[in-house]
């Protein structure tokens, strides 16, 4: 007897968009997310989609729902029917992104059947037919099926289990339970006090039997089929009509299920005659597996980002290196340069088995897989005589190699890339990030191109220092810095650089003080012999005003320094060098 088990994710939009912002640690992301950061205060999930000049809601999550919204409703209105303790965070929906996401959810739920697919977007079938033994009975199964479901963050997951798809599929959006059970041969019974809509008929024609009075199943069933199918059949070539869907439901026609297909691996294996514990034979081996691997990622148009090597050893575990590239690669030799550094420092013999303490074990097999890989854009292939080569894809490519190279032997974490930021306070307009993770596209040198004309050496934190100068404003005629007087040769123009209006945070503010008493003790211990004169000034950083900026070249040493005088307090501070 076949068994189809349906599972209806209600929230399923929105229980992504939570998995997504718990994944960044519980923060929710600024920018188009709207949010209050209250304590004590619900949070309700909002998709919207543009309707010409309205925003409709899209999607809702059950908090939202509880305050009245709707599918359909204009998002202006929606906003009026949250209460005071709900705070509303909206985000524009995305169905693509839910229907592959849909869809990673069904190859992942071939753990319980081998047939298994998606339904709509926000509902998976599985065909659990001989699979009950396995798991320990039908209930089990279901339980087993709802409670792994709802531990990936899909709390409101229905399940419901059936002879026929139709039947299972109306239980588990109507049915009265969460997790349902319908004994073989009673699916009339299980949806006969169900509505139309039940029956996966379409909204015209559901919109036509409420007007001659027939809501529910058990109606319909009266109803003579040879008028059903006159009147109200609603079949459009895709969807099946009411009539048809009816028999599905009651299992008097078959209803096919297109399984999801299990995504294959890309790897390649080795197989040895024997065990082997010779270095020369692992070795070419290992290159022609990599070889055979990068053949099938080009024939894919895919390139990987996580390398994995396995290798059977007789007497041993098996030793297994994974390998994170920067970019995504498909390069043979790249790949084999990566790899080999790992092989030089595995024990390819294992310990001895045979008892006598002589070494008798080796590699049996060698497997190369892609455990993660993105897709590439296809590249014409041309001789580089022809001039067709791309430079700049050569560059990037050779970019991600040396990378590769240096993270290698020196770590993911000792390798990091600094990128701009939008600020235009010169200590914050830089953050160093891993070069492991994503960056912006384009070379390196393009990213400090607009900063070409700062100093090469910038301080950590400006250094608290004196100035005298004929105005308040400039030009500066000497520094006192660092416990020394410096006589000024010339001074360029100021040049005004306006500070972060819009981080006037309590923790900005904090940090910006912290920094002020830590500059103005460090005035404080290099102080020269000369005082302060007429005009001159001093005191700590300013986190976050306009600054005023010199290029000041010394009469001793030469020395060319970038100072700054704080607009809004008249302080100095040296900030950086040219060296």
């Amino acid at each position: 007897m076949r068994r189809v088990v349906c599972v209806w994710l209600a929230t399923f939009a929105t229980d992504l968009v939570k998995r997504r912002l718990k994944r960044a640690g519980g923060v929710w992301s600024a920018g188009p997310v709207e949010r209050a950061g209250r304590r004590g205060r619900r949070r309700a999930i909002i998709l919207t989609v543009r309707d010409g000049q309205r925003e409709l809601v899209a999607r809702r999550c059950e908090v939202a729902a509880s305050c009245g919204l709707r599918e359909g409703m204009d998002l202006a209105h929606a906003r009026s029917l949250l209460s005071s303790h709900v705070e509303a965070v909206v985000l524009e929906h995305k169905p693509e992104a839910d229907a592959w996401a849909l869809r990673g959810l069904a190859r992942w739920a071939l753990r319980f059947s081998p047939v298994c697919s998606w339904e709509g977007d926000d509902g998976l079938v599985i065909d659990t037919t001989g699979t009950e033994l396995v798991h320990g009975g039908e209930g089990r199964l279901l339980r087993r099926i709802a409670r792994s479901v709802r531990g990936l963050g899909f709390e409101t997951a229905r399940v419901a289990a059936a002879s026929t798809v139709g039947c299972a599929w109306a239980v588990s959006r109507y049915g009265r339970h969460a997790l349902s059970r319908v004994p073989a041969g009673r699916e009339r019974e299980a949806i006969e006090g169900l509505g139309i809509d039940s029956l996966r008929a379409a909204p015209g024609v559901v919109r036509g039997f409420a007007e001659i009075g027939v809501t529910t199943v058990g109606e319909l069933l009266r109803l003579p089929r040879s008028s059903i199918a006159a009147r109200f059949d609603g079949g459009d070539g895709e969807r099946p009509g009411v009539l048809r869907r009816l028999q599905q439901a009651l299992g008097e026609v078959d209803e096919y299920i297109d399984p999801v297909r299990p995504v294959t691996p890309i790897e390649h294996s080795i197989v040895f005659d024997g065990p082997t514990d010779r270095w020369e034979s692992v070795e070419a081996a290992c290159r022609e597996a990599v070889d055979g691997l990068a053949k099938e990622l080009a024939r894919r148009e895919r390139g990987v980002r996580v390398l994995s090597v396995e290798l059977a050893r007789t007497y041993a575990a098996r030793c297994v290196h994974e390998i994170t590239l920067s970019r995504p690669s498909r390069s043979g030799r790249h790949l084999w340069s990566m790899v080999r550094s790992r092989l030089e420092g595995v024990d390819l013999a294992g310990l001895g088995g045979d008892g006598t303490g002589n070494v008798s074990g080796g590699v049996e097999a060698i497997t190369v897989r892609a455990v993660r890989s993105e897709r590439l854009r296809h590249e014409q292939a041309c001789h580089e005589g022809m001039g067709g080569e791309s430079h700049e894809h050569r560059e990037e490519e050779s970019w991600g190699e040396l990378t590769d190279a240096l993270v290698g032997r020196l770590g993911a974490d000792n390798v990091v890339l600094m990128q701009t930021v939008e600020s235009h306070v010169p200590e914050r307009a830089f953050c160093s990030r891993s070069v492991m993770e994503a960056v912006q596209r384009g070379r390196p040198g393009e990213v400090m191109a607009a900063w070409r004309w700062r100093p090469p050496v910038l301080f950590e934190r400006p250094e608290a220092a004196t100035a005298m100068a004929l105005t308040p404003d400039g030009p500066v005629m000497s520094i006192g810095w660092r416990g020394r007087r410096w006589s000024v040769e010339w001074c360029s123009m100021a040049e005004r650089v306006g500070g972060e209006w819009w981080a006037k945070t309590e923790a900005e503010v904090s940090r910006c003080r912290g920094a002020e008493e830590k500059s103005t003790r460090a005035a404080q211990e290099h102080r020269g012999l000369e005082g302060p004169g007429p005009t001159e000034r001093s005191g700590g950083t300013e986190g976050s005003g306009e600054r005023d900026y010199f290029v000041v070249k010394t009469v001793e040493q030469g020395r060319v320094l970038w100072v700054y005088r704080s607009a809004a307090s008249g302080r100095w501070f040296v900030h950086g060098e040219w060296s």
